[in-house]
């Protein structure tokens, strides 16, 4: 038997290690003799029930066994999953907002026709009658702010699921992406009463910051209307990523967002994730920025698990990109926009010239195909996937950009060692100390 490509043994305390495996996700605790050993390779030199333990665990493998030919299979199973249908539609690529950083090209009145509405709901029929392995649709609203012309556009769909999903004996659930400030009372029952368990939404920054991008007049804000509508979406038992976004200008103020959440109920802190999201036009850093922003951050998350917040920066925490794709990178999977156009990926912009396919008048989703079966197919094909110890869980990064850097051998995520290790701590955290400690096996 010889040593896994996809092991990693890291440090845990004086007197303990752990190998973690990431194609089967497990981890093992081991005393620091035995991990020593087990890197240098003296697999002679260990007790026999651990190497049995080992190889039992995928840990230690037969040298002919192709993993990477394993990693594709599993990659290829969970993309081609056919019991769920997800399903992002842009009601409107209007805006109540107009953010500075905002990627996307927005114009006054575009929103989806009742014609557009009536082929989404032929769609979904089309996939019932087609897919006999479907059990569940997952439907989210993106855009523009989805909650504009709401009535117009989100209120027929979401009226038509209850009774189709009934006469399919199918399941779904309704998610938002939104800026929040459009919320009421009314809309929060009614969004309830239609399967709405979570919303994404975005912060600019503390109070002072936040009402600097995002305002209803000059003398009014929207942050506090925000907070107000976060409350009430946790207060009715709905989850809300409250994703906060940072540049080195607001960086230091954002800690003051967390005392809104500070004497909340515990049930509804279990319901609140805050998100920290570095705006992408920001990203390019003094090394002095890189400090503030590293060191405000922690100090940020820190005060997060003393109110007892759950808090994640860029999705890292819970890397788990195989087994659990992108909705970019699974085939039944589709990004609507309000004109009928098909993407893939919702990070960016909705123009005709990008557009992968449409919407036909039957339902039917007519895609590039050759640009679709590209995407398919593309991850894992440059040498550093290929040699990559934690390419079973971070999944060789962004399939939009392994497709715009095509041909190139670099690590998309641009990790060196150190970073792998601390993608593994985070999940080890994740998984063992949180939340199952099935995945740890003590010898």
């Amino acid at each position: 038997m010889t040593y896994s490509l996809f092991n990693s043994i890291i440090p845990l305390n004086e007197g303990y290690d752990f190998i973690y495996n990431a194609y089967q996700d497990q981890f093992i605790l081991l005393k620091k003799e035995q991990a020593k050993r087990l890197m240098e390779r003296k697999l002679g030199l260990l007790p026999a029930p651990l190497l049995q333990q080992l190889t039992d665990a995928g840990m230690l493998v037969d040298p002919k066994l192709d993993e990477l030919q394993l990693l594709e299979e599993l990659n290829q199973e969970a993309i081609n999953d056919e019991k769920v249908f997800s399903v992002i539609i842009n009601p409107t690529m209007s805006c109540n907002f107009d953010c500075w950083y905002c990627y996307e090209t927005k114009g006054k009145g575009q929103k989806m026709s009742e014609e557009t509405i009536a082929h989404i709901k032929a769609l979904f029929l089309k996939q019932a009658h087609q897919n006999p392995k479907l059990e569940h649709i997952n439907i989210s609203f993106f855009g523009g702010e989805p909650l504009l012309y709401f009535e117009q556009t989100v209120v027929p769909i979401l009226d038509f699921m209850p009774a189709f999903v009934a006469e399919k004996k199918l399941t779904y659930n309704v998610s938002f992406s939104s800026n929040g400030f459009l919320l009421n009372e009314d809309r929060v029952a009614y969004l309830i009463n239609r399967n709405v368990t979570s919303f994404q939404i975005t912060l600019d920054g503390q109070k002072e910051d936040h009402d600097k991008t995002r305002f209803v007049s000059k003398t009014k804000g929207s942050y506090d209307q925000i907070i107000e509508n976060v409350k009430g979406l946790l207060t009715n038992g709905v989850s809300v990523t409250l994703r906060i976004n940072y540049t080195p200008e607001n960086i230091e103020g954002i800690h003051h967002i967390l005392d809104e959440f500070a004497e909340i109920k515990s049930q509804e802190k279990d319901l609140l994730h805050i998100n920290y999201q570095a705006v992408w036009q920001t990203v390019d850093r003094t090394a002095e920025q890189e400090t503030l922003v590293n060191t405000t951050l922690e100090k940020t998350k820190n005060k997060a698990k003393a109110f007892g917040l759950d808090n994640f920066e860029g999705g890292g925490y819970y890397m788990d990109l195989v087994r659990n794709p992108c909705y970019a990178d699974r085939r039944d999977s589709v990004v609507i926009n309000y004109n009928g156009d098909l993407y893939n990926c919702t990070a960016r912009d909705f123009l005709k010239a990008n557009r992968e396919g449409y919407l036909s008048d039957e339902g039917a989703l007519v895609w590039n195909d050759e640009l679709l079966e590209k995407r398919m197919n593309i991850k894992f094909q440059n040498k550093a996937c290929q040699t990559c110890r934690i390419a079973p869980v971070c999944g060789g990064g962004c399939s939009q950009k392994i497709m715009e850097h095509q041909g190139t051998d670099f690590c998309m995520l641009n990790y060196n060692e150190k970073e792998k290790n601390e993608r593994i701590m985070e999940r080890f955290e994740a998984l063992v100390l949180n939340q199952d400690p099935d995945h740890l096996t003590h010898v």
